[in-house]
């Protein structure tokens, strides 16, 4: 009698508040979309909303016919131009109307922002798109304009325009950091954002032994978060912006009459992960505590940044082909190949026709 019991049992009969255990113990995306996935009664027992589950390891994402491989989006969404990856969320730009929207390719939760016309200073071309945290109802939209001064600031609640802001410097990254948009310059001037005022005011500057070029084009600066603190990271050219030769990284001491800036030299057990992305930090043993992620992982490093080709041209595509990408020692200072980098570059080569930019995608449920 008893085995034929057992037998009759059904994995949806287990106790909710067993299921609701195992489920917080799951520490990779795919893991828990898969638990949630079984049936009814374990997707009633996970939150839809995970808050437990840590950040999760970036994904290599190109969005174009060269490498399907790389593409996570559905057929609807193959031809859209990705304008960013920020707080689980793609940054796309339609290539029938120009019309703009957030999308999770997880949950398919999906934001439609307004027309953002980027004329007279560079028709169509949006160079990044960086948001605060979700929830969805929440975020706010920040975008810099091409190689123009101008910062557009789509806010919750205010979704029928963006709202552009004043700018004197040449923008090359922003970051959602402790409550507000930091943005940095080629000048490596960093400014907080008053969202509600549309104001910017300096908040540090890094100075370095070399003057700053022109329009700052021969660096290019980078905003991370990094076990709480901010890090500016500096990427280096040679004198035609056509390789990356090496990167600087400063931790930004803000709150204070003057900000304290610190060189770092070593990443410790950390690797940071930049491109047209919103830059993230992760640490090297966060590879091992998920064993789903370890495989896809395998080559990560620490003390080591993973760089993508991110020069664009005029109208948002890469201006090089895609093989600026690779992953920097900040250790002995060396710039080696990367199997997984080198899989979306052309080998140098130029692709006829449209080369959009591949992006670190970090994957989210919210």
């Amino acid at each position: 009698m008893s085995s034929s019991v057992e037998q009759s049992r059904s994995w949806s009969e287990l106790p909710p508040e067993l299921l609701a255990s195992i489920s917080t113990s799951l520490l990779t995306l795919s893991d828990y979309v898969r638990f949630r996935s079984v049936c009814s009664s374990w997707r009633a027992s996970a939150s839809p909303s995970p808050r437990h589950l840590p950040l999760q390891l970036p994904i290599l994402l190109a969005n174009h016919h060269h490498h399907p491989l790389f593409s996570i989006l559905s057929p609807s969404f193959s031809r859209h131009q990705i304008l960013g990856s920020s707080s689980g969320y793609l940054a796309l730009r339609s290539p029938s109307s120009s019309s703009l929207s957030l999308l999770n390719p997880v949950t398919l939760s999906q934001i439609h922002l307004p027309f953002l016309n980027t004329f007279p200073m560079s028709p169509f071309f949006i160079k990044k798109v960086v948001l605060s945290p979700p929830p969805p109802d929440s975020i706010s939209v920040l975008a810099l304009l091409g190689w123009s001064t101008s910062l557009a600031l789509s806010l919750p609640g205010r979704r029928s325009s963006w709202t552009l802001l004043p700018g004197c410097a040449n923008y090359h990254d922003a970051l959602f950091f402790r409550g507000r948009f930091h943005v940095v310059d080629g000048f490596r001037r960093v400014f907080v954002l008053d969202a509600d005022a549309g104001r910017l005011s300096e908040a540090a500057r890094v100075e370095v032994a070399r003057a700053p070029p022109f329009l700052g084009r021969a660096d290019k600066c980078y905003l991370v978060e990094s076990a709480g603190d901010l890090l500016l990271v500096i990427r280096m050219f040679n004198g035609s912006v056509s390789a990356t030769v090496g990167f600087e990284v400063f931790r930004l001491g803000l709150g204070k009459e003057t900000a304290e800036v610190e060189v770092v030299k070593s990443l410790g057990d950390r690797m940071l992960f930049l491109g047209l992305n919103c830059s993230v930090s992760f640490l090297e043993t966060d590879v091992g505590r998920r064993p789903a992620a370890a495989a896809a992982a395998a080559g990560f490093r620490g003390d080591c940044i993973y760089f993508l080709d991110d020069t664009l041209n005029s109208v948002g595509d890469l201006a090089r082909g895609g093989w600026d990408a690779a992953v920097y020692s900040m250790g002995d200072g060396t710039i080696r190949p990367f199997p997984l980098l080198s899989m979306v570059g052309d080998g140098g080569s130029q692709i006829c026709g449209r080369r959009p930019p591949a992006v670190w995608f970090t994957p989210g449920l919210c």
